[in-house]
């Protein structure tokens, strides 16, 4: 389990910028899913054109979602995490957050 400390100083790390881009790019993938989807609401709709015209940013505010979901991870872990893992916090963070 990564200490708190070693959350508070992961955008000091080298890797963070490689998760940082894996949450971007999942953040894009679940905004078309959004998007294409029957009935968006409002609010979620909002998100996923945004999030599509920018996933970087999206992506950043969905970040620090994926780390506190995989506190029980080490900071190694967590950077190692497969896409799939990545897209699954992404897709429930999205949910949580916008009622998707």
């Amino acid at each position: 389990m990564a200490t708190y400390s070693e959350l508070a100083a992961i955008e000091d790390d080298p890797q963070y910028n490689a998760l940082r881009q894996k949450i971007g790019i999942a953040s894009a993938i679940k905004a078309a899913a959004v998007i294409d989807s029957a009935t968006p609401g409002a609010e979620a709709l909002a998100w996923a054109k945004s999030a599509v015209a920018n996933p970087l940013q999206s992506g950043a505010g969905l970040l620090y979602y994926v780390i506190a979901s995989n506190a029980v991870a080490t900071v190694s872990e967590i950077y190692s995490a497969s896409d799939t893992v990545i897209q699954a916090n992404v897709n429930d963070a999205v949910d949580s957050i916008y009622g998707v």
